[in-house]
């Protein structure tokens, strides 16, 4: 009797643990947004992007973006 109650509580807490595993990845996947056009107007706090389609994107920003030129590799 015990040692199917052990057998039952340890496979059940596997299970939870993969399933934990499987859905942590695209619940912070869907955090992520790719946006591609023409920038608009940029300032200190977010950064305004107009899609082909017409749309217009607003992406804020924090302390810790940086922003490189492409045309000079030396830029941070």
């Amino acid at each position: 009797m015990f040692l199917s109650v052990y057998r039952l509580t340890r496979s059940s807490v596997g299970l939870l643990v993969l399933v934990a595993f499987f859905t942590a990845g695209p619940t912070q996947a869907a955090d992520v947004v790719h946006v591609l056009g023409t920038v608009t107007a940029i300032d200190a706090t977010h950064v305004e992007v107009k899609t082909a389609k017409g749309q217009i994107v607003s992406v804020l920003l924090n302390k810790q973006v940086q922003f490189k030129n492409k045309l000079n590799t030396k830029s941070v």
